[in-house]
């Protein structure tokens, strides 16, 4: 079995076990959360990896998989610190989440923006072929 078919078995399983003995329900499950996020980065990491090794006929910027993997890498990379902590300044002033939510909105902004890059990167491929 593949690495990537191992983390799809054991990663749904640790979050299950961390929900239910370990972070419970009514807390924010950041024990997930940093294992899911740095699964995606290291997955991310090894799509710039296998590019660098084995570069192909194609230009990145008319690839749709390098913004996609740029957006991952960039929005989990960013997201990771400041979502991972939260149960830990959860008893803190409310002023400290009105710091947080516009850093959490500009980051789902750009990561939508490299998405949407990679779609119109895909169609307009499709199209000039």
């Amino acid at each position: 079995m593949s690495v990537l078919t191992w983390i799809a078995i054991v990663y749904p399983i640790f979050a299950l076990i961390n929900v239910t003995f370990i972070q419970g329900l009514h807390t924010f499950n950041t024990y997930s959360l940093i294992c899911g996020c740095t699964l995606a980065v290291m997955a991310s990491i090894s799509y710039f990896y296998e590019r660098i090794k084995y570069p192909g006929p194609q230009s990145l910027l008319h690839d749709p998989t390098f913004w996609i993997s740029t957006g991952i890498l960039f929005y989990n990379t960013c997201s990771l610190p400041l979502n991972g902590i939260l149960n830990v300044v959860a008893n803190m002033p409310s002023n400290f989440y009105k710091i947080i939510y516009p850093i959490n909105v500009v980051m789902n902004i750009i990561l939508y923006l490299l998405f949407s890059i990679s779609f119109i990167c895909n169609l307009i491929f499709r199209k000039s072929s």
